[in-house]
């Protein structure tokens, strides 16, 4: 699902439903969500939907099966729906299903069908005809006195049902003459307490998953392997994996659970997983549909969407690489999100190292050395330098400074930081060069006159002129709290408030944006950035993102609904980065990290294409004349999607473009930035 709104990309996927469970038939993977079922074809990137308008007794879908015969669907309150050959059969309580809104769980074996709920109704076993559209009988189970009827899941194994309780695991044959009771008391006393909600079968191991941990259960004896909680499934391919709503997907290497997938964490994190060719399918409860290939690279060709852990920090290298740190991860890392010919992936590095452990903001500066800092612990900046993967510490002098508040790398390659102990550091060459002081110091920036901003969440704003003395300037804004800063095009200071934004020129305020006097959803304001066109962007805590047009005032804001991955972010977050050169917007997010491409919207101006339409098999090169020197080529879609790209070499204003031949038929815009900064473009149709 791509939203295109106002010129803007947004990439994700599924991304406003909770994703219930996933199912493989081939050859399409079929996703029960909370609104409906979605069916995705992996090699045609085909998209279907099954709602109620479709046939579905409520969009709410619990669990999903399917098979030769049809989409078998049970939906949280209203039963079960079957789609058959374009027809669709419901059976609810008007037919003897039990009157609930916790349906469960469905087992399906031929034309038998086992319904279970969370509440004290028994198992519903209905046999239907074989047309499907008639009850041939039905029957009610009451599970063993020891387990109650309240099941979490029903599996079926090797010609038996295995049904998941509050109170342990029971098994019988379909028609259920003989059971079975695995009882708490036989699991280790850190689970006892527990719902079972996963089971999976490894020759003679029976893998079971709960609400506080992972057990490995052998002929009748039982070990607690790892305690993560809120295990939701299992999936066995070539290997194990696991998906716990707190640790994301992981992966059983024999002895414990590395983590596969720790961008994927997010509250109530994950849910049903596949593997299919190599690739991970994961049904998230939070981020939608989610493909992930087993050596941890993200399949980028579906979805686009970056997905991630709480991230509290993103920063943009000077090679296009995204990394970011996730404040609170129990596994120390850092992410690097990099493009490899126009396909997204992601690695981790520092991972397990102790000295990343409270990670909480990352910049880069021109040369590509990360600066990390750190909430805690012994040391309170790092220097790590990724292409010797090296690791540098900075123990800054005076109390308090093992916590920075944040960083800012200048124009000149000076590093800014701030610390608990209120001193500001100015570093050069791995050096502290300056030191100021000023009450907990988090945002910065440095004005074209020289001079450097200084935002407090306590005192407010201060200024380091560019003398090296520092003002505070507490009767400049009505508030203390200061959470970002940013310079404009112009040499406009905006300031990010509790209170809203303010917009500072000869040293005053000239604008000032609230939710009373503008549509901003909210006065909690965590970050800025402009991007290309002089648009200030803007995080407002808990509700997503505002983008402000300076010049006509207009104020737009967009929530998970338009596509942003989710609208909470980390407490004292202070990114957004801008990409000039892919025309993104970069949002780290509690629930992951929400890439934006934006549409170029400016007039055509003196840019000349030929051939044109360009003929696919007859035309092999592509010219494009502009009025000066060239930096860049960029083709995108009408809707706004970049699908081709060309850096400038030489002092030539002509362009020559190879290799369309692989670009589908369309009309498309060609946009190119000049070396002087300016931006022409034009349009061009590709033919047969």
């Amino acid at each position: 699902m791509i939203l295109f709104v106002l010129g803007i990309v947004w990439e994700s996927f599924l991304s406003t439903y909770k994703v219930n469970d996933i199912f493989y038939y081939e050859p399409c993977i079929y996703a029960a969500t909370e609104g409906g079922v979605v069916i995705y074809d992996p090699d045609t990137d085909g998209l279907q939907r099954l709602t109620n308008v479709d046939g579905l007794t409520e969009n709410n879908v619990q669990d999903i099966f399917v098979d030769s015969v049809g989409v078998w669907c049970l939906t949280r309150s209203k039963g079960l729906v079957i789609f058959t050959h374009g027809i669709s059969y419901s059976y609810t309580n008007a037919q003897g299903l039990p009157q609930s809104d916790r349906f469960s769980s469905i087992v399906v074996v031929g034309r038998k069908v086992w319904i279970a709920t969370e509440d004290d109704a028994p198992v519903t076993v209905l046999e239907l005809t074989a047309n499907l559209s008639n009850i041939e009988r039905i029957s009610y189970w009451n599970l063993p006195v020891a387990l109650g009827n309240k099941v979490l899941r029903v599996y079926y194994h090797d010609g038996s049902l295995w049904f998941c309780t509050e109170d342990g695991i029971g098994i019988t044959d379909v028609e259920g003459n003989s059971w079975h009771v695995i009882p708490k008391t036989e699991l280790p006393g850190e689970v006892r307490e527990a719902g079972i909600t996963a089971l999976e079968w490894c020759k003679d191991t029976l893998w079971i998953g709960t609400d506080s941990g992972i057990v490995m259960y052998v002929r009748g004896s039982s070990q607690l392997v790892n305690a993560y909680p809120g295990v939701l499934d299992f999936c066995k391919g070539d290997t194990l994996l696991l998906a716990s709503t707190r640790w994301g997907v992981k992966k059983w290497n024999g002895t414990w659970w590395p983590s596969l997938t720790p961008l994927l964490y997010a509250p109530r994190g994950q849910g049903r997983l596949i593997i299919l060719d190599s690739v991970v399918w994961v049904g998230s409860f939070r981020c939608g549909l989610v493909a992930w290939t087993t050596d941890t690279l993200l399949k980028d060709s579906f979805p686009t969407s970056m997905v991630s852990n709480i991230t509290s920090s993103i920063a943009l290298s000077p090679n296009g690489d995204i990394w970011a740190v996730h404040f609170t991860a129990w596994e120390p890392a850092i992410t690097r999100i990099y493009e490899v010919k126009g396909k997204w992936y992601y690695a981790h590095y520092l991972e397990g190292e102790a000295a990343i452990k409270r990670a909480r903001y990352i910049v880069s500066d021109s040369k590509g050395n990360l600066w990390i800092s750190f909430w805690g612990g012994d040391v309170g900046l790092v220097k790590y330098i990724p292409r010797g993967d090296s690791l540098k510490k900075f123990y800054l002098p005076g109390s308090g400074s093992n916590i920075v508040w944040g960083m800012y790398v200048d124009a000149n390659d000076h590093l800014w930081v701030g610390t608990n102990g209120g001193y500001i550091f100015e570093i050069a060459d791995d050096s502290v060069i300056n030191t100021w002081q000023f009450v907990t110091p988090g945002a910065f920036a440095k004005d074209c006159y020289g001079n450097v901003w200084v935002g407090s969440h306590m005192y407010g704003i201060a200024c380091i002129h560019k003398d090296g003395e520092l003002e505070v300037l507490s009767d400049l804004l009505p508030t203390t709290w200061v959470t970002d800063i940013i310079c404009d095009r112009a040499g406009d200071i905006w300031v990010a408030t509790r209170a809203g934004v303010f917009r500072i020129r000869d040293g005053r305020v000239i604008d000032e944006y609230s939710s009373t006097n503008s549509e901003l959803p909210s006065n909690d304001i965590l970050a800025l950035e402009e991007d290309w066109e002089g648009r200030i962007w803007m995080l407002v805590n808990m509700q997503g993102v505002s983008v402000l047009n300076p010049s006509s005032g207009e104020l737009i804001n967009y929530t998970t609904g338009d596509g942003l991955v989710a609208s909470e972010y980390v407490d004292f977050t202070r990114d957004i980065v801008w990409d000039n050169e892919r025309f993104s917007i970069w949002i780290p997010t509690r629930g992951g990290i929400s890439k934006v491409t934006l549409s170029p919207t400016w007039e055509v101006t003196k840019v000349e294409i030929y051939p044109n339409p360009f003929v696919v098999g007859k035309h092999s090169t592509l010219t494009i004349v502009t009025p000066y020197v060239w930096q860049t080529m960029y083709l995108y879609t009408l809707s706004g999607r970049l699908i081709y790209s060309v850096a400038g070499q030489g002092d030539s204003p002509i362009i020559h473009v190879k290799g369309l031949d692989t670009i589908p038929v369309g009309v498309y815009q060609v946009v190119v930035k000049l070396a002087d900064g300016r931006w022409v473009r034009g349009k061009l149709a590709v033919t047969k």
